[in-house]
Parts: structure tokens; sequence; C-alpha cells
């Protein structure tokens, strides 16, 4: 079908070399055989792990065992202490603003526009207190989310449909967070005293989800599981918040289903087992003693060489674990790497949950909080597109 072929054009998964007569065309055969085998049909008894689809996309890029976003490389973002705030705002419109160099005595590098507006605060703090204080944190998000809807166009000045509306999508990030926080802690409180770091919003992150004091090497830990967090090219949840925005789903919407392809055990549920696996060793006796069998590591299939964010942020976690915690942590990574069971990010992550005594759920909600930003730059990518509705093709199933 011609269609078809002039679709995959048009997204960048096919690669068109006009010829003399303007009436033809030729297409790199490989290209063409890698999506002829991601279209065939599959049933009950395939063999492969996952389904890869192809969507030409210049958020972010994993190459060489090293992860880009917008063509700055992730190490060396992290090493220059980028806020997670100006990360999110290069995902959403390609330009990096100026990183001050982390001086002993910071001063806020953050616009002021990264507060959560009072309307938006106000309808998330009514809808997330009526619910059960053992609600899950990305059920809180998505009522969260609902309830600000409404308010967010006010919030997002003149024009808040559009893709570049880069107040409006602070307040989506900020909606999140304040939605995910303990019950006993609030990220307005949190902002009130993050201005004595170059890291505002991982400061807010900390305070909302750990009793422990915010000091400078807390929240630098914090930020670097933000950005490292922020984008990984075309996971499941990112995925799906494509899908939403081909159908031209608003943004909210959009992000409601990303939240919903990441609640699931296969995605961020695996940071929270992690966290759950290192609770295990200092709430039961004799557990440290027990073989346990780690089951992380849904990023290897990306990463044949090992995760290039496991040992970015356990170098951040390291200095906060304590005497206590800290061996534990690697008494794990110990136990999984001698089983060659391969870790990635989740551990990582849990690492840092584990370090800062947060509760259960909040390595899925962090996960989603800093996973929001390339949410919504992968929307913005999606809507420049023609529209092109995904549709999967049902076949008889084998006896």
């Amino acid at each position: 079908d011609v269609r078809t072929v002039y679709a995959y054009v048009s997204r960048g998964s096919l690669t068109r070399v006009s010829t003399d007569d303007t009436r033809r065309s030729w297409f790199d055969a490989d290209e063409v055989e890698l999506l002829a085998r991601h279209g065939r049909p599959r049933t009950l008894t395939r063999s492969r792990a996952g389904i890869e689809v192809v969507v030409g996309s210049s958020v972010s890029t994993i190459a060489d065992g090293e992860i880009s976003y917008r063509g700055h490389r992730l190490a060396r973002l992290l090493e220059l202490g980028t806020p997670f705030e100006a990360v999110a705002e290069l995902l959403w419109t390609g330009r990096l603003a100026p990183t001050p160099t982390p001086t002993p005595t910071p001063t806020p590098t953050t616009p002021t526009s990264w507060v959560i507006a009072r309307p938006v605060r106000s309808a998330v703090r009514r809808a997330t207190r009526a619910l059960d204080p053992g609600v899950e944190p990305l059920a809180r998000m998505a009522v969260g989310l609902a309830a600000s809807t409404p308010l967010l166009a006010a919030a997002s000045g003149p024009n808040p449909d559009s893709a570049d509306s880069l107040e409006q999508n602070q307040q989506l990030v900020l909606t999140l967070l304040e939605s995910a926080a303990e019950p006993r802690a609030s990220s307005t409180v949190a902002q009130n005293g993050s201005a004595r770091f170059d890291w505002p919003f991982a400061a807010s992150v900390w305070s909302s989800f750990s009793p422990l004091v915010p000091t400078r090497p807390r929240v630098a830990a914090m930020n670097c599981a933000l950005v490292a967090l922020a984008d990984h090219e075309l996971a499941t949840s990112t995925l799906a918040v494509r899908i939403a925005a081909s159908a031209r789903a608003d943004l909210s919407s959009c992000l409601q289903a990303g939240l919903g392809a990441l609640n699931g055990a296969a995605h961020s549920g695996a940071a929270d087992a992690a966290h759950r696996r290192l609770l295990e060793r200092v709430l039961e006796p004799g557990a440290a003693d027990r073989p346990t069998s780690p089951t992380y590591a849904g990023g290897a299939a990306v990463h044949p060489e090992g995760d290039p964010r496991l040992g970015l942020l356990l170098s951040a976690v390291g200095p906060i674990a304590g005497p206590r915690r800290g061996p534990r942590i690697e008494l794990l990574r110990a136990q999984a790497e001698g089983e060659r069971r391969p870790l990635d990010v989740d551990f990582a992550l849990a690492a840092l949950c584990f370090a800062g005594r947060m509760p259960l759920g909040a390595a899925s909600a962090i996960f989603a909080i800093a996973r929001s930003a390339g949410w919504i730059a992968h929307r913005q990518e999606e809507l420049a597109e023609r529209p092109l509705r995904f549709r999967g093709r049902a076949v008889p199933r084998r006896a």
C-alpha cells in the first residue's frame, strides 16, 4: 500500500531516495525488512520478549552505550550538575540554559515560574486528601492530575493548547509532585527552603518523600535520579503517551496514559520491588543471610553492555547511604552480579529511596515525576507529525 509506505517515510521510519524519474523512489532494503518483521502477525507462541515499534524521534537517543538528550550526553549533564528543571526545558525546547558552577554557598538557578499555581495546588489537595492514606502514589497522581486539568489551561497563558507552553508543562510536572507527596509532607513547604540548593525542584522532591533533612549531597543525589530518568527513548509508557497523542488527546490525558503504562511490575514496579527487597534485609531477622532472586533489569535488552545510569546514580547514592544501609545496598548488588542478573537504573533508584528512608511506592512516584518531562516532549513531537492512528491487527489465536 503506497499510503502506508509514505506514512513510514513521513515519520522518519523509512528513508526515501528520489530518482531522476520523479514518479519513482528507492528504499533501503534493510529498513524495509525491519519494518516487515515488526508488522508480521504475532501469536501467544512468539519467542521474542518484546515488540519493537520504529518511530522517528530526536528527544533522546541510546547509542554506543551512552544516552543523550537532544544531543547532550547524559553523563555530561550529570557531571555539570545540571538541574532537572533545565533538563526538562531542554527536552521541551531543544535549548539548554547555562548552568552555573556549583558553589559552597549556592544561589537559586531555577526560574520562578517553577512554582505550582495556587488554584492548581488547592484543587490537587482537595482531591487527594479525600483518598484513603493507603492509596499508592501513582493512583494519587492520576486523581490529582484529573482534578487540576480544568485549571491548567488558566495557568498556562493565553494559548493553553500550544505544545510550546512552558508554563503548562511546568504546572503538569508540579501537579504530579503535589499529588504524590506523602500526606505528612507538602511540596510547597519544601519549596520554601529550596533556595539553599542549586537544585530547587530536587529539594522539593526529596522533602516530599523523605523524613531526612535535605542536605546538599541528598538533594544532589535526587537531582541525579530525576535527570537520569527524564527520558529513555520509546519506553513502554512513552509509547503509550505517543499513541494517545497520535489520536490528538490533550496533554493531561496523554500523561494519564503514561501513568497507566508505568504502573506495572515490568516498568516502574521493578524499582518498587527492588526497594522492597532492600527493606526486607533490614526488617526481617536473618534476611541478610538468606538467598534472594532479584527480578529487575528490564533495560538489559536496551543496554547489552550494562545500563550506564546504574553507576552514575549509585555513585551519588553511596555518600548518603550511611554505614548501615550502604553495605546492604552493596550486598544485594554483589549478589545479583554473582548470579549474573544484570541490574539497571531501577535498582539504583531503589537504593536512593532506601538510603532516604522513603516509603514503598516512592520509587515509582519519583520515576513518574522525572519521566513526565520526557512524556511531554514526546507528545510535542507527535503533534508535529501528520495525524497517524496507531493500530494493531488481530489474528486468530492458535489452538
